[in-house]
């Protein structure tokens, strides 16, 4: 599944710890359209729209606060921070503190949005205001989600107990990543790479060629199984896959060599100006 986040294309994504003004307050009209339980319908990095799978990428949207799951696990929690005088209107998201299961304090993910009813078109990225909901302009760090409201949530969800089956595990908060992965195909041969746990797969890689996915941050498992076939060399295989510790300021890196293998690692990125 891509978790989270899940996303099509980037090569780079820095992290952006810039200071946050003060939220507005709780109860206030512009925070009120957002409350409810909003479940991701689909994803567009700038190479169209992508459906995401049910339970995949679940926001609780609270008073003041956000939760994110994805199926049913809670990943990460932030404050919001609402703006609905300008045009687009913003709605960010700022860290709490890694120790609180969130992204480092301060850590803001940039957004506008626009609310049609039950719809919610969000336009977020890790570093810079997005400017509009074009999707053809959507680069490495930006992309656009389509959001359902599923259930509303009472003004007291600031606290956010979803309703969900059963209680969600603990966080690995050392294993939260940011959502950055690539996967690169060092081979001379062309392949199709189909599924990979917890990922969202990158279809067609021709040699020497690369892709890009990011989504929202989320706990990297420690292993993860990936699909994939060489074009015109018989039929689908798999490999299961150690994934390192995750690492600040940097992207997951998802490698096929020479050798027929695929290797995960993690690759410093250098910090736009």
């Amino acid at each position: 599944m891509a978790r989270l986040l899940v996303s099509a294309t980037f090569a780079t994504l820095c992290l952006s710890f810039a200071p946050a003004p003060q939220p507005k307050p709780r109860g206030s009209p512009d925070s009120q359209g957002l409350i409810g339980r909003w479940e991701e319908v689909s994803v567009d990095f700038g190479e169209g729209s992508y459906p995401t799978k049910p339970g995949d990428a679940v926001y609780m949207i609270g008073d003041g606060v956000a939760t994110f799951y994805g199926r049913d696990r809670a990943t990460l929690k932030w404050t919001t921070r609402i703006d609905a005088s300008t045009n687009p209107k913003r709605l960010d998201l700022v860290g709490l503190g890694e120790d609180k299961g969130s992204l480092p304090k301060g850590h803001v993910i940039y957004g506008i949005y626009r609310l049609d009813g039950d719809t919610l078109t969000w336009c977020v990225s890790f570093l810079e205001r997005p400017e509009s909901f074009d999707s053809s302009a959507a680069r490495e760090t930006t992309y656009v989600k389509v959001l359902k409201r599923r259930e509303p949530v009472s003004s007291d969800a600031g606290r956010l107990v979803p309703q969900l089956s059963s209680a969600p595990p603990p966080v690995e908060t050392d294993r939260i990543f940011d959502g950055v992965y690539e996967f690169r195909n060092e081979s001379k041969e062309e392949l199709e790479v189909k599924e990979m746990t917890e990922m969202h797969a990158c279809g067609i890689l021709i040699p020497g060629a690369s892709k890009g996915r990011h989504y929202e941050p989320f706990s990297l498992p420690t292993e993860a199984v990936i699909k994939w076939k060489v074009t015109g060399k018989g039929g689908w295989r798999t490999q299961t896959l150690r994934l390192p510790e995750p690492q600040r300021n940097a992207e997951l890196v998802i490698e096929y060599s020479n050798d027929g293998r695929w290797r995960a690692f993690f690759e410093k990125k250098e910090r736009r100006r």
